[in-house]
Parts: C-alpha cells; sequence; structure tokens
C-alpha cells in the first residue's frame, strides 16, 4: 500500500481541499457529468471550504475522490447507489486510519449481500485473522477495501508531487452487463424495432416501457394498479420468449444435423 511517513501530510492529503475537478476525472476516469451527477445526489458532500467564493473552482479532498472512486466501483458491479455512499464513508474512514498506522490488521474484504425488505447487509471478512470465519449466504459480492485505498493514495500522491499518474490496472471497473439486460440477453426476451428501439418480444415499444414500469413497481413492493394488465402484458411476452427459444433450438439441431 502507498505509505504516507509525515502524519500532518497524512492527513492534509485525505482531508484538505486541494483536488481540482481536473484532477478528480483524471484519478477516477469519470466524465464531467458524471461526476456532476454524483455530487448532486449526495455521494460526496462538500463543505464550505471547498467552495471558496464566487469566481473561485470547487476543489476536492482526498477523501472526497476515494468516495467517488468506492461509490464507481460498487455501482459498477451492480450495487445500489443508495446503499454505496454509505460504504463509501466508512472506506473514507478505514484510509485516515490505516495511513495514520492506527489499524492492527492486514486487510479487509466487504462481504455484501441482500437481505429481506430491499436491503444490504455488510461482513467484514480480515485477512490473516483467527477469529472464526464469519457465515454468508453462498453468493456475496467481494469488495477489496485496502486494494481500492492503495489505489487511488498511489493516484493522489502522483498528483501531489506532479509526476505521471500510475498505470493501475482496474478490470473489476468494466461491468458483465445483466443477463436480464438488452445488451447481454441471456433468456433471449429482447429485440429491436425498425427505429433501433429495444423491445421485449412479443411487444410493442410502448408496452415494453409500460411492463418496464409495472415491473419497476412490482420490484419496490408498490401496489400495482392494474394487476390485469400487467398479467396480460407478462404472458403476452413470456409465450413470445419461449416460442422464440423453441424456434431457435429447433434451428440448431436442425444445422447439427446438416454438419
Amino acid at each position: 500500500m502507498a505509505e504516507i511517513d509525515d502524519m500532518f501530510a497524512a492527513s492534509e492529503i485525505l482531508d484538505l481541499p486541494q483536488f481540482s475537478r481536473h484532477d478528480v476525472l483524471a484519478i477516477t476516469g469519470l466524465t464531467d457529468a458524471q461526476l456532476q451527477n454524483t455530487v448532486a445526489r449526495g455521494f460526496v458532500v462538500l463543505g464550505d471550504d471547498h467552495s471558496p467564493g464566487t469566481g473561485n473552482r470547487r476543489m476536492y479532498s482526498g477523501g472526497d475522490i476515494l468516495r467517488l472512486v468506492t461509490t464507481q466501483q460498487l455501482t459498477a458491479i451492480g450495487f445500489p447507489a443508495r446503499s454505496a455512499y454509505i460504504i463509501a464513508n466508512q472506506v473514507a474512514a478505514r484510509a485516515r486510519l490505516r495511513v495514520r498506522g492506527l489499524l492492527s490488521d492486514s486487510g479487509v474484504l466487504y462481504a455484501l449481500y441482500p437481505v429481506p425488505g430491499d436491503d444490504w447487509h455488510l461482513t467484514p471478512v480480515y485477512r490473516g485473522s483467527e477469529a472464526p470465519e464469519p457465515q454468508l449466504p453462498p453468493a456475496v459480492l467481494l469488495f477489496d477495501v485496502d486494494e481500492v485505498i492503495a489505489m487511488v493514495l498511489a493516484k493522489l500522491l502522483a498528483t501531489v508531487a506532479e509526476e505521471p499518474m500510475p498505470e493501475i490496472p482496474q478490470p473489476w471497473l468494466v461491468a458483465s452487463p445483466s443477463p436480464y439486460s438488452p445488451e447481454n440477453d441471456f433468456f433471449r426476451a429482447w429485440t429491436k424495432d425498425e427505429d433501433g428501439h429495444d423491445l421485449l418480444v412479443g411487444l410493442t415499444f410502448a408496452e415494453t416501457e409500460e411492463l418496464e414500469r409495472l415491473r419497476d413497481r412490482s420490484r419496490r413492493s408498490d401496489p400495482v394498479a392494474d394487476k390485469h394488465r400487467f398479467l396480460e402484458l407478462s404472458q403476452r411476452h413470456e409465450t413470445a420468449r419461449l416460442q422464440r427459444m423453441g424456434r431457435e433450438h429447433a434451428e440448431r439441431l436442425a444445422a447439427e444435423g446438416g454438419e
């Protein structure tokens, strides 16, 4: 991990608003629009000292940048944005302790998994710990907290020293599309119309938007006003999807038989 020998320098790089918008974009890889949206949604709460007056540039601290990167990393793999900023604050707090040498553990992973009530639970998993392993469900997201801290610190130090930004591999930032999405379409649920709009098979563009809205309300456990309409669209789409899969299966068998 990147180390900072002087305790004052450690506090300064994480707490002092000294990084410009250009620095933030270079370190995080965010676009300007993504940065503005993230700040507007409250994932990073800037104090008065970050914006010192009319005509002056808004500045960011290293802790702000670490929270931005953490939020970016988590949401890229499907973690809900409304919860990512809470974990981002915990990561920034750990970084402050880490650079001051106030942590005794050798590293921590956050095991993240959904729980009833449309919420998520976080269980820390400490490297090299002699404590019993925590009880976890079979499928979890693992977030390497100290790896992210090290990555961001290395970039912060290079920026302050006006040195070239270190090339740090970030394969986890490229998330695979959801199997339910049009980009992946693992379940063969999507097609396109003549205008290039993504459609659920068996439905028009307007019907697709309508069913997606109804599904979203259902996932949030909100009452669906028109259950008959919800069932009608769902059944029509599902029938068309299964018919499509049947045709494609028959085509594959025919192709294999002709080889």
